[in-house]
């Protein structure tokens, strides 16, 4: 594990990310079906983020963005940390089935309103 955090620490200096592979995930985390909890609280507990995680292909981890120490305008200091990104890795999942439905449908009311005659 320690090998592994040097590498991710080494390629967040040099690059805003830093992709691990299935075969470098696996060495360090062999269960996969309880994996990416795991991997998440990993990159919590040394100060980056896990970005992405699909099982059997990659993590994507980047730096913890840093927070402002006072609150401005009126904000909480809830308010004021930064969140870079608005969607979980399930809603960004959903999101997309739900746009692949839109267009199946879309496909088969076109396919559908020219095998219909019209009276």
């Amino acid at each position: 594990m320690r090998t592994l955090l040097r590498q991710i620490k080494r390629e967040l200096e040099k690059a805003n990310h830093c992709a691990v592979y299935e075969e470098e995930l696996s060495r360090v985390w062999p269960d996969g079906n309880q994996r990416e909890p795991k991997v998440a609280r990993f990159a919590q507990d040394n100060g980056f983020r896990l970005r992405f995680y699909r099982d059997g292909l990659c993590a994507i981890f980047d730096k913890e963005p840093e927070r402002k120490d006072t609150p401005t305008d009126g904000q909480t200091d809830r308010d004021t940390h930064i969140h870079t990104h608005t969607h979980t890795h399930t809603e960004r999942e959903r999101e997309r089935e739900r746009e692949r439905e839109r267009r199946k449908n879309a496909s088969r009311n076109a396919i559908l309103s020219r095998a219909i005659p019209r009276a």
